[in-house]
């Protein structure tokens, strides 16, 4: 019968591992992460730019309808340094990704009003404006319209 205490088992070898298993599965590990990490960690493409914009949209389209039906103003603000974008009407929260270039064009009477934002107004109009999301040839830019107040998203040239 074959010894079977902890103390038997190490005189022959049987538990734990040798340095050399280790080392060969660190190198393996490594190996692996060397091929994922570049794939995972690239900078944002078109895909990830129109997502953004399109998630900005929704968020305009909100602020929008929260004023038209708590009949009374609501201001989405942007955060161009930090690249944050936030809801008038509720908590909600945009971080455009890093490395993305952020542009905002708005109307001059609203720059002293609430600062960089568009202000959707209770009978259905806004303040206007359009903010451009870019990374070398890929741009997309939201636009609000300070008539209708509708939010569109359009490819342009960077």
């Amino acid at each position: 019968m074959p010894p079977t205490s902890p103390a038997a088992r190490r005189r022959r070898g049987e538990s734990g591992f040798a340095l050399y298993e280790l080392v060969i599965a660190l190198v393996i590990m490594g190996l692996v992460a060397s091929v994922a990490l570049p794939r995972l960690v690239r900078p944002p493409g078109p895909v990830e730019i129109r997502n953004a914009a399109e998630e900005i949209a929704a968020l305009l389209r909100t602020d929008r309808n929260a004023a038209l039906y708590r009949r009374r103003d609501v201001v989405s603000r942007f955060d161009l340094r930090r690249g944050v974008v936030r809801a008038g009407s509720s908590t909600w929260t945009i971080d455009v990704p890093s490395g993305v270039k952020i542009e905002f064009v708005q109307s001059s009477r609203e720059l002293g009003r609430s600062g960089t934002g568009i202000r959707f107004l209770a009978d259905g109009r806004s303040s206007g404006g359009a903010l451009t999301l870019s990374r070398n040839e890929y741009a997309y830019r939201v636009s609000v319209n300070w008539l209708t107040a509708s939010v569109r998203v359009a490819r342009v040239e960077a």
